[in-house]
């Protein structure tokens, strides 16, 4: 595809209270997966060392709900212009799901996934071969294969190790910190809950009760241990990410079906902050949070258009926010709304970013084109 001419996306007046969408220069933007991954959805960035950028995906896939869903991973050496193939790196007997990749101060990668079968819970009745399919496994396959796991890599993702349960699942993966601990603030999900019997509040979790899971982990992700649990008060909360400040405060930024929620820990992840809503507009799509080589931080995320009324009233689509170098939600908040890619849709979002060695952003996101879901990215700068 032919560079697109740099795109000055104008200010007006708009449903963000009047808010005025700062500028974004955009360099180029493309589809990365290829037809024969099929289906794509949620995938993630980051840098892999040597000069090569890596995005993880689930794909393989029919639909956006189904069984045969894999990890696919493929990489660039040119900053994003050009992709390798595609290759398996995740595929259970279950459908394998959100890719997140995280990069350790060792150079080392790491890889989170979980296994789902939502497909048979909710998809039986209008595809009878997936039933077929859920009952010839067994329930334990199911056992084994079902959860949330992480992989590590020490050669840049071309091989990874043995899967390691951790007990949260993040589209994004988790951080590192400061100490060298691992964290991963997320969900478990109810139907683990259910096949495997972990959580003796689990009737408590069906009459309405929710929480997050922080996970960390002391060895270099070769262990996971839950740490702390996150109160929801009402309604969904789910698919967080998190950065952790130069202050050394962790903030914790949720999807909803509508704005962001926050909340904080001062004390290493042990407790935190009830959650509270913001005013940032990501709806039904997850948060991606990136300290950038300047000190700053970036939020990425996305607005997916669900109700007919939102066509008129937002934009929907990949947008962005430069922060403070605390990652604080009075810095995102008050800081301009960067419009990355305007997509008129619902199954969409998902977006993560990587910082090009000469400075401009990568992001990769998925979408709807063509009847089907693509892996897509936009190479882009900040308006000076």
């Amino acid at each position: 595809m032919k560079k697109l001419a740099l795109a000055a996306l104008t200010c007006g007046f708009c449903a963000l209270a009047g808010e005025c969408r700062a500028e974004a220069e955009i360099v180029w933007a493309k589809t990365i997966s290829r037809p024969s991954d099929r289906y794509c959805g949620w995938p993630s960035v980051c840098d892999a060392g040597n000069g090569e950028i890596l995005v993880a995906y689930s794909g393989d896939r029919n639909a956006h709900v189904c069984p045969w869903g894999k990890v696919l991973s493929m990489r660039s050496t040119d900053g994003g212009e050009t992709w390798s193939k595609s290759e398996t790196v995740c595929n259970t007997v279950l459908d394998d799901r959100d890719a997140g990749l995280l990069k350790l101060s060792n150079g080392e990668l790491v890889l989170f996934w979980f296994t789902s079968v939502h497909y048979y819970e909710h998809e039986r009745k209008n595809h009878p071969e997936y039933a077929r399919h859920f009952e010839k496994l067994g329930m334990d396959a199911v056992r084994r294969d079902l959860g949330s796991f992480s992989r590590k890599s020490g050669d840049g993702g071309r091989t990874w190790s043995a899967p390691v349960r951790l007990p949260a699942s993040a589209p994004h993966g988790g951080i590192q910190l400061a100490d060298g601990r691992l964290m991963v603030v997320g969900n478990q999900d109810s139907q683990v809950r259910a096949h495997m019997k972990t959580d003796p509040e689990e009737k408590a979790f069906a009459g309405g009760r929710q929480f997050l899971v922080v996970a960390e982990s002391k060895d270099s992700a070769e262990s996971w241990h839950e740490l702390a649990r996150i109160t929801v008060p009402s309604g969904a909360a789910y698919e967080p990410h998190l950065i952790e400040g130069i202050d050394g405060v962790l903030r914790c930024y949720v999807r909803t079906s509508r704005n962001l929620l926050y909340t904080e820990s001062r004390d290493g992840g042990a407790s935190w902050s009830r959650l509270k809503p913001t005013s940032i507009p990501s709806w039904d799509s997850p948060p991606y949070l990136l300290r950038l080589k300047d000190g700053k931080t970036l939020l990425t995320y996305a607005r997916r258009i669900v109700h007919a009324k939102d066509r008129k009233e937002w934009k929907s689509g990949v947008f962005a926010r430069i922060g403070d170098e605390n990652g604080s939600l009075k810095s995102f908040e008050a800081a301009k709304e960067i419009m990355v890619r305007e997509l008129k849709m619902w199954d969409m979002g998902y977006p993560s970013t990587v910082e090009c060695a000469d400075g401009s952003l990568l992001t990769v996101f998925y979408g709807l084109e063509n009847s089907a879901c693509t892996i897509q990215a936009v190479r882009w700068r900040r308006k000076k």
